[in-house]
């Protein structure tokens, strides 16, 4: 049997929503730039909401939540056991993710 049609139609509106953007920062670049940049800038810079909602479900297996000081700019990071005593690992995730998704690792 078929997918429900629910299914089917929330598999249309992701399907169409790339060339929709694509389509979108074509014209408005060739209109106005300036805020096709902006726009453009704005989006990549905010993390979708989906990624944020999973990162806070998930289990952190007793870490330890701490910020590193880059110069100014606080990096928030998860540390398991203690780095003064044992070897340590930094791991950098791409945006959409989130620092729990190694949990295997530091075991």
């Amino acid at each position: 049997m078929g997918k429900s049609p629910s299914k089917i139609s929330t598999t249309v509106r992701n399907a169409l929503a790339l060339p929709v953007l694509r389509i979108g920062f074509r014209l408005e670049s060739v209109v106005v730039p300036g805020a096709a940049i902006r726009r453009a800038a704005r989006i990549f810079c905010t993390p979708f909401a989906s990624s944020r909602q999973r990162a806070l479900r998930a289990p952190s297996d007793g870490a330890r939540e701490e910020a590193i000081l880059i110069g100014s700019v606080p990096i928030e990071t998860y540390v398991w056991g203690d780095p003064a005593l044992q070897p340590y690992v930094l791991f950098a995730h791409g945006w959409s993710s989130h620092g729990t998704r190694i949990l295997p690792w530091p075991r």
